[in-house]
């Protein structure tokens, strides 16, 4: 199969790791594989089969001339077979392009979050019906993305499938003893947006009075300078650290004690399952998407209501204190972990994409078996 997937950018969190990890995938089974990406990228990631468009901005209007250009060559000699997009504005130009030009290529995009700021108004709901009428198939990261879409969306219910997101589990697993630190670090990973709701992670910090811990932040984004501001006007410049963007994520997660999750809302959590995979102690949001990685009984990961800072900190205490609990917990939620599995996703992905390919082969039921 030739397949072109189309992101707004390759640096940043779970999206962008997912459209690396299937171009991965796809060449290894021998698929040609290409990525489109609006923005500038990694250099690392500037190779011939990864076009780099260098938009300012994923709305600027010539991206649609660039886009439709490079998908016109791309579709000579062997045709394409899957245009697969990524995020609102990849999805709005593929869409775009689809309407324009005559190839016969499939139409697919992921659904990566259980909510965006379009579903809290009407012109939200006409833009979506755009968005989302010309895609042949909608594929949600988990059974809470799939829910909360067709709730919105319902008259895309016969086209939407869930594919569960995957990691490659041997690049986290790095054994360590589970053991009481004079010092224990707390890590969150992820962009520094409003979604992600470090602001009250951050408050939780200030409620463990006579802890000796260092909480770090990975990541950047529009938040940066008011959670600067927020931690002095807290006092906690010794204890919380934004250490900005990383491509060591195993790394960060092999040298951690804690990982903390306190996102308001998530498609998935692929950051919990990488967290889980390097067996180490979680607390994540009690939230739709999150809950299916994470478990739902407190075994794998600890549960919080990310809205309450001081339920946040007691969950941080009792792992802190608590050396038997962090035992237990790190080894349910590695073995929770193994459910997530890069290379079965890959299949997944490329089953939907056959299903269309081979129409006889389509499913009814919604769902993969995962």
């Amino acid at each position: 199969m030739k397949i072109v997937q189309i992101i707004n950018q390759l640096q940043g969190g779970g999206a962008e790791r997912l459209v690396i990890q299937l171009h991965e995938s796809f060449l290894e089974a021998g698929h040609q594989s290409y990525i489109i990406s609006l923005l500038d990228i990694p250099e690392q990631y500037k190779c011939g089969r990864i076009f780099c468009l260098g938009a300012k901005s994923p709305w600027h209007p010539y991206l649609y001339f660039k886009i439709r250009n490079l998908i016109l060559q791309l579709d000579v000699g062997s045709r394409i077979d899957i245009v697969h997009s990524h995020l609102t504005q990849s999805q709005f130009w593929a869409a775009c392009i689809q309407f324009s030009i005559k190839s016969k290529f499939c139409l697919i995009t992921t659904e990566h979050d259980t909510w965006n700021q379009r579903r809290a108004s009407t012109m939200g709901a006409l833009f979506d019906r755009f968005l989302y009428n010309p895609y042949d198939q909608i594929i949600s990261i988990s059974d809470g993305v799939h829910q909360s879409f067709i709730r919105w969306f319902p008259n895309a219910e016969k086209k939407s499938v869930v594919v569960l997101n995957g990691i490659e589990l041997n690049a986290f697993y790095k054994k360590k003893p589970i053991q009481k630190k004079e010092k224990m670090r707390i890590i969150s990973i992820g962009r520094l947006l409003p979604k992600k709701n470090f602001d009250t992670a951050i408050r939780a910090c200030l409620l463990l009075k006579n802890k000796n811990y260092e909480y770090h932040i990975y990541g950047e984004g529009s938040s940066y300078q008011e959670l600067k501001d927020l931690i002095s006007n807290l006092g906690l410049e010794m204890q919380v650290d934004l250490k900005g963007h990383s491509n060591k994520i195993p790394d960060i997660l092999a040298q951690a004690d804690l990982f903390l999750l306190s996102s308001k809302w998530e498609g998935f959590g692929l950051v919990v399952a990488e967290a889980m995979a390097s067996e180490l102690p979680c607390i994540v949001s009690n939230i739709e998407g999150v809950s299916e990685v994470a478990g739902t009984n407190d075994e794998s990961a600890l549960l919080v209501n990310p809205k309450d800072p001081a339920e946040i900190a007691r969950a941080l205490d009792r792992l802190m204190e608590d050396e038997r609990l962090r035992e237990r917990i790190a080894k349910n939620g590695f073995e929770q972990s193994k459910k997530f599995c890069i290379h079965k996703m890959s299949q997944n992905y490329l089953k939907v994409y056959q299903s269309f390919l081979n129409p006889k082969d389509l499913f009814e039921d919604g769902e993969i078996p995962q």
